[in-house]
């Protein structure tokens, strides 16, 4: 079977004219649109996320994209000289993508979600463990309070000590002065 669609079916037909003498060609009829609602409906019915309302409403809208394009392409024609074919398995195509679409969009959403989840799981952890966290320094405080206290005092006694080291290391380098003086 040929698709009348495309240069491809014109150039065959030139090169082998008996494809015209000697073959039956079968014109497929536009469906109504009781009919391509109703194959929208059944095709439609199994797919999951839809609510009701829309449900309802997206066979309708895809009669009236088919109904639309079949019209545009007759001005196309009329305007451009040039045939766009709308077919019942341009229609059936047109199903078929929205199918895909929503399943990849769903998946897209679904992985969001469970990115978004996990952020807020781990945000929870770490606010519970800030709030052990705070707990503990809290219980801690009178302790760091202590240690000030005791490294103050140890500062003071070093700054003592250090004074004391000074005066001696004074001490200590003027012998040394006087010892190499004398010999």
């Amino acid at each position: 079977s040929f698709s009348p669609v495309g240069d491809a079916f014109r150039e065959r037909l030139r090169k082998f004219p008996s494809l015209v003498n000697c073959t039956t060609i079968d014109w497929f009829t536009a469906w109504p649109r009781d009919a391509l609602e109703t194959v929208a409906t059944s095709f439609l019915a199994g797919l999951p996320g839809a609510d009701d309302k829309v449900a309802k409403a997206l066979p309708k809208l895809c009669v009236k994209f088919h109904v639309d394009v079949k019209d545009l392409s007759a001005r196309f024609l009329a305007e451009q000289k040039r045939h766009y074919y709308v077919t019942p398995t341009s229609y059936l195509e047109l199903l078929g993508s929205y199918g895909k679409l929503l399943a990849k969009r769903q998946d897209e959403v679904m992985t969001a979600k469970k990115r978004y989840e996990v952020g807020l799981d781990k945000l929870a952890t770490t606010e519970s463990s800030v709030a052990s966290m705070q707990e503990e320094l809290i219980a801690l405080q009178p302790q760091l309070e202590e240690s000030t206290k005791q490294t103050e005092a140890a500062m003071v006694v070093i700054e003592r000590e250090t004074a004391e080291a000074d005066k001696v290391k004074k001490v200590g380098q003027q012998l040394l002065t006087l010892a190499t003086f004398f010999c």
